[in-house]
């Protein structure tokens, strides 16, 4: 994908271009507003980046504290705005209540479709109540555009647009941005490494185009999702199954996201505009989460990619089921 087009898809995705009908101008002045708050939040990254590298007496571990307690500040301020929103998010598949599953969300890898850049929020906001339950910190780590962050900054900007969809980290990249995990973990915080095999949102064009493909290829087609992209998801459920330093890392989460939109009864993907800014909280979010020991997973290739295009399937048939489910709770 050529960059102008990159850049056309990600303002189709935030909602800058083309901005939909229902957005007002006092809408897209509140989202282009958030635009010049993200802008401003990369531009105090990327400032704290260049201090610690021009004086170098600065700690790596003060550092990274610093670093964090920004990404924290950024995150809660779009958690603040979820809940300003009221927007309705629906769990279901395991009881947030249950200590057990309390317990098994500590320390865990996520793995999840990919339908709107509000997916990541609503992964951190997930990780909030889990950290009430719990009453202890959670770590959450992104492991997409071939790096492992924690909150957008202008290497991630750069990853985004120097790599397209079938990037792929190496074990050896993979290894050494773990280890910040392993620091995390012997200062007591637990963690999360979420990922999409999906990499790209998903779209009507994207499906169509992508299940003419699959047909030619004998492969599995799907109604609600894109084919899973193995590489990444492989190394790293590898690299966590043979190192005994990353045993604390005990459960595979999966979640399926579906967006409801009750007012057009459809099911739409929201962007960001949309879902931070229209006046009434038009979506209803239902998030399904299946928890399972990670430790059973396989680690030889063939195995694993086959393990997550079975995962997959059956996500579909939960994608298709969760929509009848929502229809008939809503009618």
């Amino acid at each position: 994908m050529s960059r102008r087009l990159l850049s056309l898809e990600i303002l189709g995705d935030i909602g800058i271009h083309p901005v939909p009908l229902e957005l007002s101008i006092s809408n897209v002045s509140k989202g282009l507003m958030l635009v010049m708050v993200f802008l401003v939040y990369l531009m105090l990254e990327a400032q704290m980046t260049a201090w610690w590298y021009i004086l170098f007496m600065i700690p790596e571990s003060t550092m990274c504290t610093v670093k964090d307690s920004m990404v924290d500040v950024f995150w809660t301020l779009l958690i603040y705005l979820i809940n300003k929103r009221k927007i309705k998010i629906v769990v279901s598949g395991v009881n947030l209540k249950d200590a057990e599953v309390h317990e098994a969300l500590k320390n865990c890898v996520v793995v999840s479709n990919h339908k709107s850049l509000f997916d990541y929020m609503l992964l951190y906001y997930l990780k909030t109540l889990v950290e009430k339950a719990t009453m202890e910190r959670i770590s959450l780590s992104f492991f997409t555009w071939n790096s492992l962050w924690k909150g957008p900054s202008l290497k991630l900007l750069w990853n985004v647009f120097n790599n397209d969809e079938n990037w792929q980290m190496s074990p050896m990249d993979l290894e050494r941005e773990l280890t910040t995990l392993k620091r995390q973990r012997s200062c007591g915080v637990n963690s999360w490494i979420a990922h999409f095999p999906e990499v790209n949102i998903v779209t009507d064009r994207s499906l169509s185009l992508q299940n003419q493909q699959l047909e030619q290829h004998y492969l599995p087609q799907f109604n609600n999702l894109l084919y899973p992209r193995f590489n990444n998801f492989t190394n790293l459920i590898k690299s966590i199954g043979k190192g005994v330093s990353y045993s604390y890392l005990k459960t595979f989460v999966g979640i399926t996201i579906l967006y409801y939109n009750p007012m057009k009864n459809c099911f739409t993907n929201p962007t960001l505009f949309e879902i931070l800014t229209l006046k009434q909280p038009v979506f209803i979010i239902d998030v399904d989460i299946r928890l399972r020991p990670l430790n059973k997973l396989p680690l030889k290739e063939g195995k694993l990619q086959k393990w997550l295009e079975n995962e997959w399937i059956e996500k579909d048939k939960i994608l298709e089921a969760m929509q009848k489910q929502l229809k008939l709770n809503v009618d």
